[in-house]
């Protein structure tokens, strides 16, 4: 019976928070990209400047001699506006990009009966695909990893009437079990979403770098390096991630219950996860005045998925209600169990029985001598045991 209350009021209430509604969280989200720049400020404004990773201190450039696990191209210089493409929940970060320069082969205002190409590749005259001028320039996208990615969201819960801006909020990125140490000891981890626990070792949370506005910005390399790999990582395909491209799924996870408290304001997770087998990429064609030529990109890269997710609770007397009742069913049931254990079940049930149910004479024999003055309590059943016979006797003879 005790081990019963303290599984309800303990664990179940104090712990779990049980007699809490909970409710689905839900929201919309907006993305921004931003290339490396000094002091984090914006190359539309005059007088930032970027601050790429020069060539010559890489390893996947074609114009450095040192070794590098994939396939290795020139690097050209992109700012955001050349490597972003945003959807309506999730957005591409080019790392490689292919570029066609062609000519229209088949005239739009003259169509010709049939065409078999309707495009051409500028200085291809063989159209052999081992010529090299038939092929297109393969580029690597110069310090794609160090891109930041804004996070700008809401949350709504409209059963609670709640609505939350992500920068009136707190966030964490977790880093994974097989997430990079480096980044716990780096932006010290903590054990807890809740920024509570210091740890040196994945998994941990760490703190998301912020703008003036508080809004979260997170670099391609920190979102990689805290799901356990890197866009220099081989792939199942046997290509890095820079070249042959990568999903991968962040998942914004609200709260606002931590085990052994009351409900607080909300806050939020960013749970990163690679998909492992994939790739990704995305045309995009760029024409001339007269749409007789065109620059086509065919675009590797890494495309992040967003999901909105979570759980907000709030004090609901009914649920309170529920489990107090839920707590005295268990307790009845508790009770009906010993019962049939002491009665019917262990070595001396049939003591524990006659223990358990005191007989006593019938009540109008009682209430026949309380009408004759004879006033007393109950008289034993003659049925009653020995052992409780000797009982009154022996309080009769203390009382003479």
């Amino acid at each position: 019976m005790v081990a019963t209350v303290l599984y309800v009021a303990v664990y179940q209430l104090a712990y779990q928070g049980l007699y809490l509604e909970g409710k689905e969280a839900d929201g919309v989200l907006r993305f921004q990209l931003q290339p490396p720049t000094v002091d984090s400020c914006n190359l539309f404004d005059a007088g930032c400047e970027a601050n790429y990773t020069p060539i010559s201190e890489t390893a996947y450039c074609a114009q450095t001699n040192g070794s590098y696990p994939g396939n290795k191209y020139d690097c050209a210089f992109y700012d955001d506006s050349d490597i972003g493409i945003f959807f309506d929940s999730s957005m591409l970060v080019a790392t490689r990009i292919s570029e066609y320069h062609q000519t229209r082969n088949c005239s739009i205002t003259d169509s010709p009966n049939t065409c078999t190409q309707p495009w051409t590749l500028n200085g291809c005259t063989t159209n052999d695909p081992d010529d090299p001028a038939c092929q297109p320039t393969l580029y690597y996208v110069a310090s794609a990893e160090q891109f930041t990615v804004l996070f700008d969201h809401h949350l709504s819960v409209v059963e609670f009437d709640m609505n939350e801006e992500s920068h009136a909020m707190t966030g964490m990125i977790r880093v994974s079990s097989g997430g990079d140490d480096n980044l716990c000891v780096k932006y010290g981890g903590t054990t807890s979403p809740w920024g509570v626990g210091s740890t040196d070792t994945a998994p941990c949370y760490i703190s998301p770098n912020t703008t003036d506005t508080n809004l979260d910005y997170i670099s391609l390399d920190v979102l990689m390096r805290a799901a356990g790999a890197s866009i220099d990582k081989v792939s199942d395909q046997a290509k890095v991630y820079r070249d042959s491209g990568v999903s991968i799924i962040v998942n914004i996870r609200y709260m606002n219950r931590r085990d052994w408290k009351s409900p607080e304001k909300p806050r939020y997770v960013y749970e990163i996860r690679i998909q492992e087998d994939s790739s990704y990429k995305y045309y995009r064609n760029v024409f001339d005045v007269t749409t007789t030529n065109r620059t086509v990109w065919n675009m590797h890269g890494v495309r992040i998925n967003t999901i909105q997710s979570g759980e907000i609770k709030k004090f609901n007397f009914n649920n309170l209600l529920l489990q107090l009742t839920t707590s005295l069913t268990l307790l009845a049931m508790a009770t009906v169990v010993t019962d049939m254990l002491l009665c019917y079940a262990l070595p001396d049930r049939e003591v524990y029985t006659k223990e358990k149910f005191h007989l006593t004479e019938d009540m109008t024999d009682y209430r026949d001598r309380l009408e004759t003055g004879a006033v007393g309590e109950p008289r034993a059943s003659m049925e009653h045991d020995a052992s409780y016979k000797r009982l009154v006797d022996s309080e009769g003879s203390g009382h003479a």
